[in-house]
Parts: structure tokens; C-alpha cells; sequence
């Protein structure tokens, strides 16, 4: 089986532990766009939160309804990918640029289901970025005001 396979099969599989009514986070990712397809097709009534503009742009594209990420509160699911998983279950995420606000809805929900390909295990020591490579990181636009003065200096958001 391919790893777009894999992926695709995980994602159908987690559409099904989504329920009518639900309140259910959407991570970012390859294997998460899958799921955002599947959770389509079954049709339920849900209300996503997305961790990133790409996933909620998705979503509402197959006509998911999605609740801005600013106004999330509990939520019973949330769905995301891993970049890594090691033998003994840690996982490495954050390649997508979308890890802050996937920490936030992943610690908001009663329960956080983790989707990927078998490729995505790695015996042991997960495989690091390079040390050149910036590697993980996020920045969540409600936490940042137009132009905030911290410590001195000039903070903004950068796109």
C-alpha cells in the first residue's frame, strides 16, 4: 500500500469517531486534508475549529461549518497528523508551521486521535530537522496585538 494510501485510509477511519453535534478540532497537514474529505462525505453536523487558515479554507470549501479559532472553547475530538512517531510514541509535529495553535486544540479537547501512514514511525530517536532548517514553530494572530511593545522592542506578527 502506497503512503498516500495509508494516509487516506487512517483519515477515513477517524471520520467514523465523529458524531453528529460534535465540537471537533482539525489539525493541518497532508493526512488531515484527507480527513477534512472523508468527514465531508459522511455528512454529520459538526462544528470544526482548525488549526491553520489552509485546513479551515478546506473545510469550508466542502461546506464543513468552521467556528473561528479565537472562540473555541472544549471540545469533544480533535484530529491531527504527525510528522514523526517514535517506537515508543512520541511524536514530532510542527512542520506545517501550524504547532502553536495545534498544542491549543489538542489541550482543549476530551480527547486528541493522532492520524498518519506507517511511514511516519521511526525506530527509536526521531530524525531532526537539519540544524540550518528552522524546524518547528507557530504564532497564534490573537496573541499578538497591531504593534505590542514587549521588553522594549517592537513585536508584530510577520506574513
Amino acid at each position: 500500500m502506497s503512503r498516500e494510501s495509508e494516509k487516506q485510509l487512517a483519515a477515513t477511519k477517524a471520520a467514523i469517531l465523529v458524531h453528529e453535534g460534535m465540537r471537533v478540532g482539525l489539525g493541518t497537514g497532508s493526512t488531515v486534508a484527507y480527513f477534512i474529505g472523508a468527514l465531508a462525505q459522511r455528512r454529520v453536523k459538526v462544528v470544526l475549529v482548525a488549526t491553520s487558515p489552509a485546513s479551515e479554507q478546506a473545510a469550508k470549501a466542502l461546506g464543513l461549518e468552521v467556528e473561528p479559532f479565537d472562540e473555541s472553547g472544549r471540545l469533544d475530538l480533535a484530529i491531527d497528523g504527525a510528522d514523526q512517531i517514535t517506537s515508543d510514541g512520541w511524536l514530532v509535529k510542527g512542520a506545517g508551521g501550524a504547532l502553536t495553535r495545534e498544542k491549543i486544540v489538542a489541550a482543549s479537547a476530551r480527547r486528541f486521535v493522532v492520524i498518519a501512514s506507517a511511514r511516519a514511525s521511526t525506530p527509536g530517536a526521531p530524525r531532526l530537522w537539519p540544524v540550518l532548517d528552522p524546524g518547528p514553530a507557530g504564532a497564534v494572530r490573537a496573541a499578538w496585538g497591531p504593534r505590542e511593545s514587549r521588553r522594549g522592542r517592537d513585536c508584530r506578527l510577520l506574513r
